[in-house]
């Protein structure tokens, strides 16, 4: 098993770059830890890591 750090961002233009524009600068720079490295990655499971981060960096938001 290979474990690879990769900043959203990467993983983001790699898979999915169409999706870059809904992340803000904060969620793009979350580091990410890959039990299988980027390669292994599908479009679901990038979906699963950006709901993950939003929800994550979202914590202390708060809505008016």
């Amino acid at each position: 098993m290979s474990v690879e750090t990769v900043r959203l961002e990467e993983i983001i233009n790699t898979v999915m770059p169409e999706a870059q524009h809904v992340l803000t600068e904060e969620e793009l720079n979350v580091s990410i830890v890959l039990r299988d490295g980027l390669r292994s990655l599908n479009r679901r499971d990038v979906l699963e890591i950006v709901a993950a981060t939003i929800h994550n960096t979202g914590k202390g938001a708060l809505l008016h």
